[in-house]
């Protein structure tokens, strides 16, 4: 089987916990399930800086700047699912409380909190509206759900 990470929100060195989810996640999978193929759909600040992506997984470098949202948020909504066809991902995983919104893959969504909803002066302006929209659309178009917190 082969599953896609959509780490496109990953800019690395300044995502905190979300970053460190993403990295422990991946060291595991690959420990536990050799049987995997991974791949690793990053953003091109997280290509640029390296890592060790390349340790455990196929790594596609998806042609946006994370650190602007709006290029975020279009990587991975016309990017991810086009890429993921394109290399043949069975699953994609989405790490960052977004995902895809289309695409013929089955989807796993990790929402990390609901700090959006319960304080949204921590997320204003367009990010804030981002937020509300994008994550209830994605864990309502997942097939999975993981909640960390």
């Amino acid at each position: 089987m082969r599953v896609g990470l959509n780490l496109v929100f990953l800019v690395p060195g300044e995502q905190g916990g979300m970053e460190v989810y993403a990295r422990e996640l991946l060291r595991a999978l690959a420990a536990e399930r050799p049987d995997l193929r991974l791949t690793a759909f990053v953003n091109r600040e997280a290509r640029a800086a390296g890592g060790e992506w390349d340790a455990f997984a196929d790594v596609v470098e998806v042609p946006v700047f994370a650190r602007n949202r709006v290029e975020w948020v279009r990587g991975e909504q016309q990017h991810v699912p086009r890429l993921a066809r394109a290399e043949g991902v069975d699953l994609v995983h989405s790490l960052a409380s977004t995902a895809p919104l289309h695409g013929p893959r089955p989807r796993v969504t990790t929402i990390h909190d609901l700090l959006f909803l319960k304080a949204p002066e921590a997320h204003f302006g367009l990010m804030g509206l981002g937020m509300r929209v994008l994550v209830p659309l994605a864990a309502h178009r997942s097939d999975r759900v993981i909640a960390v917190s």
